[in-house]
């Protein structure tokens, strides 16, 4: 008898999770966790006799029996599991399938990149749960960060931004030398994580530089403008880096003639830029009215015709303005402020 290291969930089901595709990476990190020499007897058509001979049993006791391999889950699998979470277990369990497919895959498949882990971090902080998955994301093995792409740090830095801006005053840690100590944490990490030639893509990156920018803007708005001096050095950095943004040409999707169909396509794939981006705009053309910089004009002039060509094609497939969806729904552990002296 033998007995395999094969593993069977023993939670109870997620309500609003789809079993079709929690079993669907079930079965894959199964098939990843078996022995190679087992394997080629249960997922080898011409084996499947010889297995049934063997009388082997798994973990839990039950017959082994042949089974077919249908390959590794597709990104939108995990991004679908991802938006179907409403609860914090709903949650906790789709993290832990991010674990197990690192943990046991010697091959590194491209469920995992970028675009599962956007809306991964969005969904944390929906749920108040931005924390752990930004522990989930500095946790991940070292080698996996080379399916990952700027755009990752550019979400924490956003997130930074909404939570900013859900605090408003209650945040003691609003002045620019604390905030940009906490922006830099999250960005050195990252740094650590990934490949040199990707870290200095992070560190260079024109749409973080310009979310980080838009944190000091926000901070500035908040203190009502008090301390705009103290600004210029983050100012200058970060509009020096962010000048050299560039946006997809999207515009002939606005296009009547264009089907529904390819809209739908193109918004929800630049769907978080241009959440991104409308961050930028506005915080840009609100530090306008208090600093005359020229350079500030020019990104806002870059920025313009991604952001209507976005908004009508929104507009045209009946979707609402996801960015004040996040405003709305986004919570971020409360700041305490110290007990008073007195």
């Amino acid at each position: 008898m033998y007995l395999s290291v094969r593993q069977f969930s023993s939670q109870k089901p997620c309500r609003q999770l789809s079993q079709e595709l929690l079993n669907k990476f079930e079965e894959y990190i199964v098939y990843q966790k078996t022995p190679k020499k087992l394997k080629t007897m249960i997922y080898r058509p011409t084996n499947s006799q010889q297995l049934i001979a063997a009388d082997l049993i798994d973990s839990t006791g039950k017959p082994l029996a042949p089974q077919t391999y249908k390959g590794p889950p597709r990104q939108n699998d995990l991004v679908k599991l991802i938006n179907q979470c409403e609860s914090y277990d709903e949650f906790l369990k789709v993290r832990q399938l991010i674990f197990d497919v690192t943990r046991n895959s010697k091959k590194k498949p491209s469920v995992l990149t970028s675009k599962p882990l956007t809306p991964f971090l969005i969904k944390a902080a929906q749920l108040n749960r931005l924390p752990h998955s930004l522990t989930t994301l500095w946790t991940l093995p070292t080698e996996w960060y080379s399916q990952f792409d700027p755009s990752i740090a550019s979400t924490v830095v956003m997130l930074e931004y909404l939570k900013v801006a859900e605090r408003g005053t209650t945040d003691q840690h609003l002045d620019h030398a604390s905030l940009d100590k906490r922006l830099q944490k999250s960005e050195k990490i990252l740094r650590d994580k990934f490949q040199d030639a990707i870290a200095e893509q992070v560190q260079q990156d024109p749409l973080t530089n310009l979310l980080k920018l838009s944190c000091h803007i926000k901070a500035e708005e908040i203190n009502n403008f008090n301390s705009v001096v103290q600004l210029e050095p983050y100012l200058e950095l970060h509009l020096a880096k962010g000048a050299a943004i560039k946006l997809p040409d999207v515009s002939r999707f606005a296009l009547k003639s264009v089907a529904q169909g390819s809209k739908f396509k193109i918004y929800a794939q630049y769907k978080y830029d241009y959440c991104k981006i409308q961050i930028v705009n506005a915080s840009l053309n609100n530090l306008q009215a208090h600093i005359s910089n020229p350079a500030i004009a020019e990104i806002i002039h870059k920025l313009t015709p991604f952001l209507d060509t976005m908004e009508t094609i929104g507009e045209s497939i009946g979707y609402s303005n996801l960015l004040v969806e996040f405003e709305n729904t986004m919570q971020f552990p409360k700041h305490i402020p110290p007990p008073s002296s007195e």
